[in-house]
This record gives structure tokens, C-alpha cells and sequence, in this order.
């Protein structure tokens, strides 16, 4: 087990989206495996690697086409998905609501690809992450 430095997130990151530019796939699957085992010294540290492994996986499914694995992965990490959303960063709280969008969307399954963009319109109105545009 790794324990989080923002220094190990950012060059996992870094990594993930160069294997993923140049479509390695499996070396993108090792790194979200790395992600997954580390370790959050405090709630923040958790965000990071919560955000991270959300949007490197959901980049991966969607890139590969595994969209029904998307669905499936969406709804395993819906709740903390719920519990940490408060303190999730902006940018990557509209990414993360894009991609479920874009998962279902692909998919087919309007429904909930409808829910998705809609949570996401939803949060981006005032006081959201636009509020200073209008």
C-alpha cells in the first residue's frame, strides 16, 4: 500500500493520460490499479485519489467503448460518489457528472443519461461553478 503525496497522484495521472493518448490500454488498467491502493491520510487526501481513480476509469470505459461496464461502475461508486461530492474540486466535479452523462448517453440509455445532465445543469447554475459568468 502507497500512502497519498500529491507528487505520486500527479505523476500516476500524468501516466495514465499518456497510455491513454497512445491507446495502452492495459498499462492504463495497471495504473487505475495503482490508484486504487492508495492510501488517505485525511478527507482531502481521499478526494484526490476518489477523483482521480473516478476520472481515469470513466476516461478509460469511454475510450474503450465498455460502456455497459460504465453503467455498472457508475452505480458502485454512486454513494461516495454522493458523500465526498461536497468537497470535490469544481473542474472535476463537472467532468465527473460529463462522463456518467457521456457513459449513458453512448450507451443508450437516455434515462439516466438525461439525469446525469441534468444534475449537471442543475449544479452549474447559480451558485455553482458559473455563477461569476452571468
Amino acid at each position: 500500500t502507497l500512502i497519498i503525496s500529491s507528487l505520486i497522484l500527479s505523476s500516476l495521472n500524468n501516466f495514465f493520460l499518456s497510455c491513454l493518448y497512445v491507446k495502452r490500454y492495459n498499462e492504463c488498467s495497471e495504473t487505475i490499479n495503482t490508484l486504487q491502493q492508495l492510501h488517505a491520510r485525511n478527507l482531502g487526501d481521499e478526494e484526490m485519489i476518489f477523483s482521480t481513480y473516478i476520472t481515469a476509469k470513466l476516461d478509460l470505459l469511454i475510450n474503450t467503448g465498455a460502456y455497459e461496464e460504465g453503467m455498472k461502475f457508475i452505480e458502485s461508486i454512486k454513494n461516495k460518489f454522493e458523500k465526498l461530492s461536497p468537497i470535490v474540486r469544481p473542474f472535476t466535479r463537472v467532468v465527473i457528472l460529463y462522463y456518467c452523462f457521456q457513459i449513458y448517453f453512448y450507451a443508450k440509455n437516455y434515462k439516466n443519461a438525461l439525469y446525469w445532465m441534468n444534475r449537471l445543469m442543475r449544479w452549474m447554475q447559480p451558485p455553482g461553478i458559473l455563477s461569476g459568468a452571468y
